[in-house]
């Protein structure tokens, strides 16, 4: 009988061991998941941070970009006005000496003349220097008989040293009295497809020509030529489809106007407005230009002939902005 009960209470205390050893493996198995996740969750923030990192980053290094950019612009405008200081202090020294030439001139020939002839020397020339002091003062009398005068407005530009336009550059048409945008960075954007379309035309062919658009009221008629294995493009250039493109200057300059807002989706500093003027806009690129300054863009300017479009090729001149 008490060997039945041993025998029984030995098999409980077993199974109640194989219990205790199945719960804390089932315990360390939760505790190794809930590690695994919480590692897991909190790698995501490191992985989405590392992109706005580096687009902080590349804005910074734009932002450093411009701003030695300008500390060069300054360093030329400072060496300018030095040069300009020291053109004037030249031309001073060189009036100076004139005068003092005459003066000496003016004792010698005093020196030879005799007592009374000095004297009517002297009193001739007292004579010559008041009637001067009296037209002035007429002169002055003059100027305030008839009210203020006239104001005189001065409008300061920067200093036209101009530099070649590397950054980012937005594009103006100014033809017909009217200011229209023209998309060549988004044409710049098809080229790759373009390419890839014609490129059949090229396998029997030096050359293909063919056009794309219409992107914001251009067409762009472009040509690729063949060379080896490859295509270039030889030259392209943007037609607008109609003659009444863009806006007035009036309705440019306006504070609701599409020009404003094209220029607000970009930093100034960092931006360079080329204004390809016609012949017959002449009289609306200095008010524009002015608009520009003040807005804190760079302007190049580009005259256009008449009859001629605006285009490029990888022969052509950069745009040099002041």
């Amino acid at each position: 009988m008490s060997r039945r009960i041993r025998e029984d209470g030995e098999g409980f205390g077993s199974d109640s061991f194989l219990d205790v050893i199945c719960n804390m493996v089932g315990i360390m198995v939760i505790l190794v998941l809930i590690a695994g996740m919480r590692a897991r969750n909190a790698a995501v923030p490191t992985a989405t941070a590392a992109p706005a990192k580096d687009q902080a980053l590349a804005t910074l290094e734009a932002e450093n970009a411009a701003l030695e950019g300008d500390v060069l612009l300054l360093a030329q405008d400072i060496e300018r006005v030095k040069l300009a200081a020291a053109a004037r202090a030249h031309e001073r020294s060189q009036l100076a000496f004139v005068v003092a030439a005459r003066r000496r001139a003016i004792d010698e020939r005093r020196q030879t003349l005799d007592a009374g002839q000095q004297g009517d020397f002297d009193l001739r020339r007292s004579a010559a220097a008041a009637e001067q002091a009296l037209r002035e003062m007429l002169g002055q009398l003059s100027a305030t008989e008839q009210g203020k005068p006239e104001s005189i407005k001065v409008t300061s530009y920067p200093t036209p040293i101009s530099k070649t336009v590397t950054g980012k550059e937005l594009h103006l048409q100014l033809k017909g009295g009217r200011i229209a945008y023209v998309p060549i960075n988004e044409f710049e954007g098809r080229l790759p497809g373009e390419i890839r379309r014609i490129q059949h035309r090229l396998v029997d062919s030096p050359e293909a020509t063919d056009s794309c658009g219409p992107i914001d009221g251009f067409r762009m008629r472009y040509t690729f030529e063949r060379l080896g294995n490859y295509a270039r493009l030889r030259q392209c250039e943007f037609i607008p489809i109609s003659p009444a493109l863009g806006e007035t200057l009036e309705q440019a300059i306006g504070s609701n106007s599409e020009l404003r807002g094209r220029l607000a989706q970009h930093r100034p500093a960092a931006t360079t407005i080329t204004l390809w003027t016609y012949g017959d806009s002449f009289s609306i690129y200095r008010r524009l230009k002015e608009e520009l300054y003040q807005a804190g863009f760079s302007v190049a300017g580009r005259p256009m002939p008449d009859g001629k479009s605006i285009g490029g090729s990888p022969s052509g001149s950069k745009s040099a902005a002041e």
